[in-house]
């Protein structure tokens, strides 16, 4: 296994790929892993590194052909991106106000820290605000007719609703809900301004 030992696999790496490696060759299973080689000029790049033993008639292995693929882009990518959406939940959890976003189908998908404060229920309840005690028994078939038309309509909307503080005193709020075309499908922010 020269590849081990020239210094081509990044020593934090080494361990995990030997491992791998020669529990495939003892097996005859095929392998899959990512990890991290020296390319010409010096610099780590992540790739993954897949093996598949060709055997022949009598089941022995004859060969192992494997695949070696460049993902470092990729990696760099996806950790942009999470570090963009740990941003953005900082800024959301900052706003003083209410966020909500929810599915056409009236599903949560998030709430920023202030509404899980200010109502003072888990996620899991925010998922009944059709049904619970979060909009005020009054006001509550308005406010899921006003949602539903603005998912089927594609308009922004707003109403006027009495919605429940944790201490169980209902306040008035101007909601306002803007749908958003995504390409997981259309979504429904709610801001709720500050009392």
């Amino acid at each position: 296994m020269n590849w081990a030992t020239n210094g081509i696999t990044h020593p934090d790496d080494l361990q995990h790929c030997v491992e791998t490696f020669t529990v495939s060759l003892k097996t005859g299973e095929p392998y899959d892993f990512e990890t991290r080689f020296r390319r010409h000029d010096g610099e780590f790049r992540w790739f993954q590194v897949r093996g598949h033993p060709v055997k022949d008639d009598s089941g022995g292995i004859v060969r192992w052909y494997g695949l070696l693929t460049d993902i470092d882009d990729r990696r760099r990518a996806v950790e942009a991106l999470r570090e963009r959406e740990i941003e953005l939940q900082l800024i959301v959890n900052s706003i003083p106000g209410l966020i909500i976003v929810l599915r056409p189908d009236g599903a949560v998908e998030s709430v920023n820290d202030q509404s899980l404060r200010y109502f003072g229920y888990d996620f899991n309840e925010h998922q009944k605000w059709k049904t619970n005690d979060i909009i005020h028994p009054d006001d509550r078939d308005r406010g899921v007719a006003r949602f539903a038309e603005a998912v089927v309509s594609g308009q922004s909307y707003e109403v006027v609703e009495r919605l429940r503080r944790h201490d169980g005193v209902y306040r008035w709020f101007q909601v306002r809900g803007t749908p958003r075309t995504r390409p997981r499908g259309p979504r429904c922010t709610v801001v709720l301004p500050a009392e």
